[in-house]
């Protein structure tokens, strides 16, 4: 096999040289699609706890047909869109809703903090070079 026979084989693996692989793809969208979309859910009752990887650290919660009470808000950060369900508790319990309204919070001060710290880091970086 000579090396262009070779380079057409890799190529014909692997795909097109400008396009990462399929589950690559679909992986950095799904990391982009993560940067713009700000999830908190709240949940109180029986709950199926499992961590997904150590790599994002995301925990998956399995509610189950017992669910308990439920808050979740989602936040598109580049739009500005909130959606938010909740179970009727939350609602009419200010504690119920006090400890959503914590976790939403905190959340919003994470992604600030990110921003300032990449910011900060870019600034630091430009004037490197």
């Amino acid at each position: 096999m000579t090396v262009r026979e070779g380079e057409q084989a890799q190529n014909r693996t692997i795909g097109r040289d400008d396009e990462p692989p399929p589950d690559l793809r679909a992986r950095l969208l799904e990391a982009l699609a993560n940067l713009v979309v700000l999830r908190i859910t709240t949940v109180v009752g029986p709950v199926t706890a499992s961590r997904v990887t150590s790599l994002d650290a995301r925990t998956v919660v399995d509610i189950g047909q017992q669910a308990g009470e439920v808050a979740s808000t989602t936040i598109n950060l580049l739009q500005g869109d909130v959606t938010e369900v909740m179970s009727p508790i939350f609602v009419t319990d200010q504690t119920y809703r006090a400890l959503h309204a914590t976790s939403v919070q905190i959340a919003k001060d994470i992604v600030s903090n990110n921003l300032t710290l990449l910011k900060d880091a870019f600034v630091q970086l430009r004037g490197l070079l």
